[in-house]
C-alpha cells in the first residue's frame, strides 16, 4: 500500500529560483576564495607575486578592474 500525501504543489517563481541558485554559488565562490589563503602553498604563491600562471602586478589588476568594470 503506497501512503499519499495530503500537501498542495506550491509553484515557486523561476527568478526566485535563480536568485536563490546564484546566491548560493556567491556564498560557495566567497567560502572557496576565503579558506584558499590557509593553504600554504596558495599563500606563498601570493607573497611571490604570482597566482594562477599569472604575475599580479599593478597593470595586471587595472585591467582586471577595468574588464570587471565592463561589465556593472
Amino acid at each position: 500500500m503506497i501512503a499519499e500525501t495530503k500537501l498542495e504543489r506550491s509553484n515557486v517563481n523561476v527568478r526566485i529560483k535563480l536568485s536563490a541558485l546564484w546566491t548560493s554559488m556567491l556564498f560557495v565562490f566567497a567560502y572557496v576564495d576565503l579558506f584558499s589563503l590557509y593553504r600554504p602553498d596558495f599563500r606563498a604563491d601570493v607573497e611571490a607575486g604570482e597566482i594562477g600562471g599569472f604575475t599580479v602586478n599593478q597593470s595586471f589588476l587595472l585591467g582586471t578592474t577595468a574588464y570587471v568594470g565592463r561589465f556593472v
